[in-house]
């Protein structure tokens, strides 16, 4: 299926962000778990020397999720115990829940 186009571009806007902030080889076990990446995703991330690679790798493996796998993944950066991932965690789900609202016309002008 895929992320949605919005959500894809969140990503895109926040590239810097996760290559520099979200340490994905701590949290690989637990987007495993919830299903959010597989056992060969993992193994190829476990392999990634650079950060940038390893970003890259992660990025295009979330975009083959469907939406709720991405909302499943700030979750998880909001339960991380460094404040500067809690916080990417939720302006992630917050700039998702904005661009779901424009579309939606769900805000009020």
């Amino acid at each position: 299926m895929g992320l949605s186009q919005y959500l894809e571009e969140i990503l895109k806007h926040n590239y810097t962000k996760l290559m520099v902030r979200v340490p994905i080889h701590e949290l690989m076990s637990e987007l495993k778990a919830k299903q959010i990446l597989s056992d060969d995703q993992v193994n190829e991330l476990k392999y990634c020397v650079r950060r940038k690679d390893r970003t890259d790798l992660f990025v295009k493996a979330l975009k083959t999720r469907d939406d709720e796998d991405f909302y499943q993944f700030c979750q998880v950066l909001q339960h991380h115990q460094a404040v500067t991932v809690r916080n990417l965690g939720k302006t992630l789900r917050d700039q998702a829940k904005s661009i779901y609202d424009l579309q939606r016309g769900r805000v009020c002008t």
